[in-house]
């Protein structure tokens, strides 16, 4: 079954929504590639393409983020930016049309392949987005560094604990001299603390189509810091025309909980400059910090 949603120039949507099952992307047996990451390629391939109704306000929230750290890319002359978890594109897109020359990586081949994609048919570019797992970035990576590197929407949680350390190092490598790197996290203490179990994450409704498509989470939160949590991602789509059709998706991550600590400790031991930036996205829980070099 094929939902057909708006396709807009900033890639809000998607051409198509695929709720069949899609063939499994092989695995790459890349070093230290635990069972941990391999649940989480998993589930990015598998959500890859109704990533926009799971996560149906990224490009929103993004927007609202670039638009207040606008001057300061400007005062710091961003000509290029490399985002590190690009996902299908988002933050890519909207760097795009700031005028900066964009890259990506991914942990997964189906997200990297729908941001080609996505800018091949909004855009007409063919921007450089590679397949790779962020603790195996490195300088030989790319030719060049980058003024700007992105590394959002959470995907700290995707990473064992004791590998943030590794992550940030291997960020910061491709950062250039007197450039930025921009990631974010939701506090885990917050998390644990709220204990916030269902969260709704999307609701479309097109009469035309007789369609009805609405995702949320479903949260299994867990009583300690260091203990992995889980989310179970629900797509659901209601035919409301003579089929009365109900197509029902769900898939299951565990993540961890980000412990600040790890990644203050981190920046004060390197010396490295950073700053907390306003939640102007509204996202609970949610830091967000700008590192200069």
């Amino acid at each position: 079954m094929k939902m057909q949603v708006l396709n807009k120039k900033n890639m809000e949507l998607e051409p198509e929504l695929k709720l069949q099952d899609e063939p499994k992307q092989e695995l790459k047996d890349e070093p230290k590639l635990l069972e941990y990451y391999k649940q989480t390629v998993e589930f990015y391939e598998h959500i890859a393409d109704c990533y926009n109704l799971i996560y149906p306000d990224h490009i929103k929230e993004s927007k609202r983020l670039f638009m207040e750290l606008e001057q300061l890319f400007k005062e710091k002359g961003i000509r290029t930016a490399l985002d590190a978890a690009c996902g299908i594109g988002y933050d890519m897109s909207l760097l795009c049309e700031m005028d900066i020359e964009v890259s990506g990586i991914d942990i997964s081949q189906s997200m990297v392949s729908k941001t080609i994609s996505n800018f091949k048919n909004s855009y007409e570019i063919s921007p450089i987005v590679k397949q790779l797992d962020v603790r195996l970035l490195t300088e030989s990576i790319f030719d060049n560094k980058f003024d700007l590197v992105v590394f959002r929407g959470n995907t700290f949680s995707n990473i064992l604990p004791n590998e943030i350390p590794l992550v940030l190092e291997n960020l910061l490598s491709v950062v250039s001299d007197d450039g930025i790197l921009l990631i974010d996290y939701r506090d885990g203490n917050e998390q644990i603390l709220e204990n916030k179990q269902f969260e709704l994450r999307g609701l479309f409704c097109d009469k035309d189509k007789g369609q009805l498509l609405d995702s949320y989470y479903f949260i299994t939160h867990s009583k300690k810091l260091n203990i992995p949590y889980n989310v179970e991602a629900n797509v659901n789509l209601l035919l409301f025309n003579e089929t009365k059709e109900k197509i029902k998706k769900k898939w299951s991550i565990k993540s961890h909980y980000v412990d600040p600590n790890i990644i203050n400790n981190y920046l004060k031991k390197i010396g490295t400059p950073y700053q907390y930036v306003k939640n102007v996205e509204g996202l609970p829980y949610l830091r967000t910090i700008i590192i200069t070099k």
